[in-house]
């Protein structure tokens, strides 16, 4: 019997006279639902040995590897086996197709496609490749011999089965997706590297028949995704992926019918397990360090790897993350995992100050304030004593157009609704405000930036402004200094003397020399 069958909504239930709501699924350490897993509890890990048959101008596929072909009274058949013991969960696809085939560090890679659809295979191979490689070398090695991606022509969604991977013409292949756009993500990459994710995530490791499993496997993979698009993509992609994230998980729970649970009490809610884990999973590495958080994801993994009865869960998964998460940062594994945790940030003004050599001083305001939500909605105000994000946005021209990018982020401790902060940078600033990359989730996250107004600094300013670059400089042990082109030197030298004097005490003597462009 599967429960995964039942019908979900309310209003279905009642026509068919059934109770309004589903039997809940046994909390993560129970102990008789960790002894059957996610996938199912009819079987564990099974041998699995398929001879299809198909049309004679078609290709049948499933997991495993081709032991014979041939040809029989009209139809193709095709012999497939794997060679090692894989969870119950297979698929069977036949098509007319087009086949690319790369041999790729012993790794047999292909992409099975409509004669026509060419247009993202390049994309998709490269998907494959660059999630292998990363993945390698967070999770432990890929375990096959090949991996395939095949097109099916309906729907909007890929499906992940050992060493095999159906993936739809809509998300894949025929996808208008423009390389040169920033803004433009690349969903056929991302989608591939979340299918990758799954050969690890619940291919090698999943969790009990109970709550919070479902985050090990499709949390896990999106993690995975989230990770590898920051690495290969760059923070512009990044920056409007997780926004992406951020949205559909808001979407998920305006529209959620019954009750929003926490990540360990999920069941069926795809935009938790996915969205909303996804976006906190990549902000934990980030605030956590991703080497350490990499690092309890690989122990993880090679600590269940292959388990059974019991099967691990998400208990276990939490144990392992916080063991390496310093004091001050426990209470975010806490807010992620176990609670429904909303904040309400904002920019409320970013002023700037263009300095005699350049730089700009950035002057933000920001609002911050965090609740907890009850699976109902019903919040309540929570203490704030919390790591958040500051940030700059900058412009940089990227294919003719001029494009916002991050030119600073902060990590700072926050514990009062309002805060002011102060900080350099080197380029001109466009937008400031807090939690500029979306990490957390806010309601409203519009409000999270505003326009910052510039003026070039007047004389006191300019003075204020060198003496922090000499004191910089002296605590760098470095005795030259540029004068700015906007101070007098005479000024100058004697700004420099008043610094030193203070530095060192007594009578000091300088050299004034022209070194190229301005004075030393």
């Amino acid at each position: 019997y599967n429960p995964g069958r039942e019908l979900s909504s309310k209003r279905t239930r009642k026509k068919h006279d059934l109770s309004e709501t589903q039997d809940p699924m046994p909390k993560y350490d129970d102990e008789e639902g960790n002894k059957h897993g996610i996938l199912g509890d009819d079987a564990d890990w099974v041998d699995f040995d398929v001879i299809m048959s198909t049309d004679m101008d078609q290709i049948a596929m499933a997991p495993g590897y081709i032991q014979k072909e041939w040809e029989e009274n009209g139809r193709r058949f095709f012999h497939y086996k794997m060679d090692q013991k894989i969870h119950n969960l297979f698929a069977f696809v036949s098509a007319r197709y087009e086949v690319i085939q790369e041999e790729w560090n012993g790794i047999n890679l292909e992409v099975y496609h409509h004669s026509t659809h060419t247009y993202n295979v390049d994309k998709l191979m490269e998907g494959m490749k660059k999630s292998i490689e990363y993945y390698n070398e967070l999770y432990g090695p890929y375990p096959y011999r090949q991996c395939r991606i095949l097109e099916f022509p309906y729907g909007s969604y890929a499906a992940s089965f050992p060493n095999t991977i159906p993936f739809s013409e809509n998300i894949g292949f025929v996808l208008d997706v423009n390389p040169d756009d920033p803004e433009d993500l690349d969903m056929p990459f991302w989608v591939t590297a979340h299918e990758m994710g799954h050969q690890w995530w619940p291919h090698q490791v999943s969790g009990g028949n109970v709550q919070g499993s479902a985050f090990l496997s499709e949390g896990l993979a999106e993690y995975s995704a989230v990770s590898l698009l920051a690495k290969e993509k760059g923070e512009k992609q990044l920056r409007k992926f997780l926004k992406y994230e951020l949205d559909k998980y808001l979407n998920g729970r305006y529209q959620e019918q019954k009750f929003e649970p926490t990540i360990v009490q999920t069941e069926g809610h795809s935009y938790i397990h996915y969205n909303k884990a996804g976006l906190m999973m990549y902000t934990l590495s980030d605030f956590i360090g991703k080497d350490v958080f990499n690092s309890a994801l690989g122990r993880f993994i090679d600590k269940f790897r292959y388990q059974s009865n019991p099967y691990t869960n998400i208990g276990e998964f939490v144990k392992t993350i916080r063991e390496d998460t310093p004091d001050d940062l426990q209470y975010l594994i806490t807010d992620t995992f176990e609670k429904i945790t909303l904040y309400e940030n904002k920019a409320k003004e970013a002023s700037a100050v263009e300095n005699g050599d350049g730089t700009f001083t950035v002057t933000i305001e920001v609002e911050a304030k965090k609740v907890y939500s009850d699976s109902l909605g019903n919040q309540t105000n929570a203490e704030l004593n919390d790591w958040l994000e500051i940030g700059v946005l900058g412009e940089t021209l990227v294919n003719g157009d001029m494009e916002e990018i991050p030119i600073y982020l902060e990590k700072v401790l926050i514990t009062d609704s309002l805060t002011i902060f102060t900080v350099e940078v080197d380029q001109k600033p466009i937008k400031a405000g807090i939690d500029p990359m979306h990490k957390f989730v806010d309601r409203d996250s519009d409000d999270n930036l505003v326009r910052v107004s510039v003026r070039i600094a007047d004389s006191n300013e300019s003075e204020e402004a060198f003496r922090k670059l000499i004191r910089q400089d002296l605590e760098d042990g470095n005795m030259m200094f540029n004068m700015p082109e906007d101070i007098d030197p005479v000024r100058g030298q004697e700004i420099i003397q008043e610094e030193l004097v203070k530095k060192f005490g007594g009578d000091v003597q300088m050299k004034t020399m022209n070194v190229g462009k301005g004075n030393h």
